[in-house]
């Protein structure tokens, strides 16, 4: 089971939307918890479709150790509607549930391997100058599906796996998707796929840290948001200059703790 690497951050609530059907009685909300999980598997891959470049690849991983679940609506009247807005569901101690809408958005996308919908900025995968503390590249991936795909062997709460649905898989006829992570479930985005790589050409000799941060607008109520991002430090090298590989090797944790700003 891979370690959390906890990054120190200025946590802030910005509300999207109100909070539908939430009282002040006994029940309580069972908020979910999302943990962003460290960046792994880092490999610089060489590609040539877009003229010969560099690519940073890596695995992308988080998980729910909440009491509640995250549990993601979206929905549009008609199949002309290109995009679904999204709403969370939240629920109570006492079987009730409350709603929070405008949370975000999701698009069908068609990719290579796969088609299906996307929740859109969940999360975000950026390169920062160790030195600066700027961010240096962003990634493209842009959407995610959501669902429950390896167990939290740590959490206490043995949910149920919940969210298997594949995110409407073929189908971008579809009014309505649920999307989700169950309490104790997490989800994985292997290296490459959809986005899963940083472009490292130009990008000079030094340390930087790659930094992974899920939902960075807050639009999404948790019961803790001080975990939403991970980082891993490396320095990177080209010895044998711009047209041949550079070399990667790890740095300690201590450089992302500099990070500052967010």
């Amino acid at each position: 089971m891979m370690k959390l690497l906890v990054i120190s951050l200025v946590a802030w609530f910005a509300s999207s939307g109100g909070l539908a059907g939430e009282t002040e009685g006994k029940a309580r909300l069972l908020l979910p918890d999302l943990v962003q999980l460290p960046p792994t598997e880092l490999r610089v891959t060489p590609e040539t479709s877009h003229g010969r470049r560099f690519l940073l690849t890596f695995r992308s991983s988080f998980a729910n150790i909440g009491d509640g679940p995250l549990f993601v609506v979206g929905d549009r009247k008609s199949g002309a509607e290109p995009l679904m807005g999204a709403t969370q569901r939240l629920e109570r101690s006492d079987g009730s549930t409350a709603s929070r809408s405008n949370v975000g958005t999701f698009r069908y996308v068609y990719a290579e391997d796969h088609q299906h919908w996307h929740l859109l900025d969940f999360d975000r995968y950026e390169l920062y100058s160790g030195r600066t503390g700027r961010p240096v590249r962003p990634t493209r991936k842009t959407g995610f599906c959501l669902n429950d795909e390896f167990r939290v062997r740590t959490h206490s709460r043995k949910a149920p796996r919940r969210f298997t649905d594949g995110c409407g898989l073929n189908h971008p006829e579809l009014l309505q998707v649920n999307f989700g992570l169950s309490p104790g479930w997490g989800d994985s985005y292997r290296p490459f796929v959809e986005g899963q790589y940083i472009n490292l050409s130009g990008v000079p000799t030094g340390i930087y840290l790659l930094v992974h941060h899920l939902n960075t607008r807050r639009h999404l109520r948790e019961s803790n948001y001080r975990n939403d991002a991970a980082c891993v430090a490396f320095l990177l090298d080209w010895p044998h200059g711009s047209e041949a590989p550079p070399h990667l090797s790890r740095r300690p944790a201590r450089f992302c703790q500099r990070r500052r700003g967010d």
